[in-house]
């Protein structure tokens, strides 16, 4: 596609292309690469797994449920990622015991970085 702002789907969303895409969250969408995808809520990152999201959805909580994957309150499904920003709590819900690594106001457990998070629930 060229020149393409919008696409209206209720299908995930692949990032096939290329590592490092900022992904921004919305409540019943997500844009990248600039466009917009009105009415995704799953997103799977390149395999490098170094693509950042801005959650903007107000959700009130990220699950880790696996390595570099999450899912939201709000149902957005992620894989792939390597940050979320927002001030959202975040719990293990992945079955596995995760180190907890924290930096300057940040936390990283299962390959992901959550700035701005303050709040995190181990299994």
């Amino acid at each position: 596609f060229r020149q393409v702002s919008q696409v209206n789907t209720t299908a995930a969303v692949n990032n096939g292309f290329a590592g490092g895409q900022a992904v921004t969250l919305a409540a019943n969408s997500l844009s990248v690469g600039g466009i917009n995808f009105a009415g995704s809520t799953d997103y799977t990152g390149h395999s490098s797994n170094m693509d950042t999201v801005t959650d903007n959805t107000g959700t009130a909580r990220w699950d880790i449920t696996s390595n570099n994957a999450a899912t939201s309150a709000n149902n957005h499904v992620l894989a792939n990622i390597s940050q979320i920003s927002g001030n959202a709590a975040v719990a293990n819900t992945s079955n596995s015991g995760l180190d907890v690594t924290l930096n300057d106001g940040n936390f990283q457990a299962a390959g992901i970085t959550f700035a701005g998070s303050t709040n995190y629930t181990g299994t």
